[in-house]
């Protein structure tokens, strides 16, 4: 896993030393798919140095999810990186911009450790999700949690009945909870142990897709 660095220097050093740069020139509009292509690009070229930097000035290309691609596709390419150095013109602007970004890739990386545990530990550990401000309540006789975010007025309704489809439930509830904007998210999970192994790429998709509109 890496770590996304935000530096305003103009130079191509970091740490006191000059770095590899990854200039992007494509000047289309990209999807999650197409940013985690190039992000796994950029580490299979890359992937053997400890740091290296990204420079963007096409405005069309989110150097925001970009960042969140790379840090994905970390998790399931073998690499040495150990930073990624954004380059951009305001530091503070940028942070901002990107705090949203941070969230989406805390709940991803949740979901990406549960599938890489055994998957009977996985209800387990959703029902204890609690501490980040979701009504979660167990219901033994169905077999089913159901969790709700109840920060917002438009309710939004999930429900779950696979465990690949509990990874994305569970991505999107730590996701939006931590962005901390308005959202009120009913989720209805079963504890489906014996279901088909999942999909993480496909979750991942998935949660993406639905959090957009609270990180944009």
């Amino acid at each position: 896993m890496i770590e996304i660095v935000l530096d305003e220097n103009a130079d191509n050093t970091f740490l006191n030393a000059e770095r590899p740069v990854y200039t992007i020139n494509d000047t289309t509009e990209k999807t999650w798919e197409e940013y985690r292509e190039l992000a796994k690009n950029v580490i299979t070229m890359y992937g053997e140095l400890p740091i290296i930097i990204i420079r963007n000035d096409t405005p069309l290309f989110s150097v925001n999810w970009f960042a969140v691609a790379l840090f994905v596709e970390s998790c399931f390419t073998r690499n040495k990186l150990e930073c990624v150095v954004f380059k951009v013109k305001e530091k503070a602007a940028a942070i901002q911009a990107y705090k949203p970004f941070i969230a989406l890739t805390i709940g991803l990386k949740y979901i990406i450790r549960l599938y890489q545990e055994e998957l009977d530990n996985v209800y387990k550990e959703i029902a204890g999700l609690s501490y980040l401000g979701l009504n979660i309540k167990e219901d033994y006789l169905e077999n089913k949690l159901y969790m709700e975010l109840p920060n917002g007025n438009e309710e939004h309704r999930i429900s779950s009945h696979t465990t690949e489809e509990a990874l994305t439930a569970v991505a999107i509830l730590k996701s939006v909870a931590l962005t901390q904007k308005p959202a009120h998210i009913r989720a209805e999970i079963l504890k489906a142990e014996k279901s088909p192994f999942p999909d993480i790429d496909r979750a991942i998709a998935k949660a993406v897709s639905y959090v957009r509109p609270w990180i944009n």
